[in-house]
């Protein structure tokens, strides 16, 4: 975290706040019957880093979110090659409209992605991001899920084959 503070922010961290450590609890989400490594003690949330000149970077506003849900979401299956066609309605006695065709097909195309400057706080985010996952089993930042927007989970969960869940 440190060498990741001089480099981006010119700075040290003096702090880290959180929104928990040890709580005895189930995993979240839909249909979760785990104990959370919350439970055990062995996993840490944390929403912010205070560095020496006490400017706080709080996960949640300063994270530089990407579009991989819509990229996903606008993504074919795998294994196919084509993007999904949109339905025509059928039109008694008429062929397909090809024109027609055309627009709905421009209306329903994602929009471009447009790169935006990246702030040092973002970029600092996204290095402890990446560094953590090479240190912890679990890693889960803000484009994860809902559930962790505004933190980063750290855990120590023992895996099969000690792999690694980055995301």
């Amino acid at each position: 975290m440190q060498p990741a503070a001089q480099s981006q922010l010119d700075t040290s961290v003096v702090r880290l706040t959180g929104t928990g450590g040890y709580q005895c609890r189930n995993r979240v989400g839909a249909g979760e019957v785990k104990i959370s490594d919350h439970a055990a003690g062995n996993a840490i949330d944390i929403t912010a880093f205070v560095t020496r000149d006490n400017h706080t970077i709080d996960v949640e506003t300063q994270w530089a979110h990407d579009n991989a849900g819509a990229s996903r979401a606008n993504s074919t299956s795998p294994g196919s090659t084509t993007a999904a066609q949109p339905r025509m309605p059928a039109q008694k006695g008429k062929g397909p409209d090809p024109v027609r065709a055309q627009r709905l097909e421009q209306k329903s195309a994602p929009a471009p992605v447009m790169a935006q400057p990246v702030s040092p706080e973002a970029a600092f985010l996204r290095r402890l991001h990446a560094g953590a996952c090479q240190r912890f089993t679990t890693v889960l930042g803000p484009d994860a899920n809902a559930e962790h927007r505004n933190h980063f989970h750290l855990d120590l969960a023992i895996r099969r084959n000690q792999s690694h869940y980055c995301r």
